[in-house]
């Protein structure tokens, strides 16, 4: 297997606009989309918790700009998923990790990094917050970080020949997804 890995870099800007600066970009990303004769669809807004991507939605729907939406996107990190956002839209979690060194076991002691709290927050994703979609952050890293296979070199470019090794999280995605 060859495995081309790169290091990007990007601020977090956006995630910091509040509702109504959300709806003043979509406001004019929606009808130039349309003009452009593209039938894309808006994700918005990956709110880096669950509390802030709710309050954003809402700042949305308040400027009357929900219905230029396909699809409303939230991350995990500064409040979990939690109850499901008032909206007829589809939801999807588009990023959650943990940044704790790599954890093979599936338990332990619950520790955030384990495969079976992974699986129960995949599990209320879908049950409790009524998502349709959920994306895991760190698909393939270093040693250092939880991922769902794990490589041995972190160069800024580089092509690694030893076969990447799954983690206890890949096990419970396959595991929570074939069982919703």
């Amino acid at each position: 297997m060859r495995i081309v890995l790169m290091k990007c870099s990007t601020t977090y800007a956006s995630m910091q606009s509040d509702g109504q600066q959300a709806a003043d970009f979509i406001e004019v990303l929606y009808p130039t989309l349309k003009e452009a004769g593209l039938s894309t669809k808006i994700a918005c807004c990956d709110g880096s918790g669950w509390e802030q991507q709710r309050v954003r939605l809402q700042g949305i729907q308040a400027a009357g700009e929900e219905s230029a939406l396909g699809l409303v996107t939230s991350h995990g990190y500064s409040s979990f998923p939690s109850t499901p956002f008032a909206t007829d839209l589809k939801t999807w979690q588009t990023e959650w990790s943990t940044f704790d060194p790599i954890n093979y076991a599936w338990y332990v002691n619950g520790a955030q990094s384990e495969g079976l709290t992974w699986a129960n927050r995949i599990h209320d994703l879908f049950a409790v917050s009524n998502v349709t979609g959920h994306l895991y952050w760190w698909g393939m890293l270093c040693l250092f970080l939880v991922s769902l296979l794990r490589v041995e070199y972190c160069g800024t470019l580089a092509v690694e020949t030893t076969p990447p090794e799954p983690s206890s999280i890949l096990f419970h995605v396959f595991l929570t997804q074939t069982t919703c």
